[in-house]
């Protein structure tokens, strides 16, 4: 449509002249800090060591009714679909706990 708010999409000059990739790429890696840690803090809350371990049974919709639904309910997944294997499960909580040993080594040193 030649519209795009951001310029991204545009021949607009004056909207063209927005775009600051050396700005932008700093925000985009703000955001990307930002979410890592929330999908971490997220993680944390559920009981896993990864965000990539939260299951779909982990997570409820909320119906408004003050009743909650799992994902699994919501959508009709089956058993398995999207999931890690038990040996990449157990992968990644290795993976991680190395990761946390240095970082606890590291904020000690320092």
């Amino acid at each position: 449509t030649d519209h795009c708010p951001t310029g991204v999409a545009t021949q607009k000059p004056w909207l063209v002249h927005g775009l600051d990739p050396e700005l932008k790429s700093v925000r985009c890696a703000n955001y990307i800090k930002t979410l890592r840690r929330d999908l971490l803090r997220l993680s944390e809350a559920v009981g896993v060591a990864h965000p990539g371990l939260v299951d779909i049974d982990d997570i409820d919709m909320l119906n408004g009714d003050e009743s909650a639904s799992s994902l699994r309910e919501v959508y009709g997944y089956q058993p398995g679909w999207g999931g890690l294997s038990d040996t990449q499960r157990a992968e990644v909580v290795e993976l991680m706990s190395h990761i946390k040993q240095e970082d606890t080594v590291g904020s000690a040193s320092h």
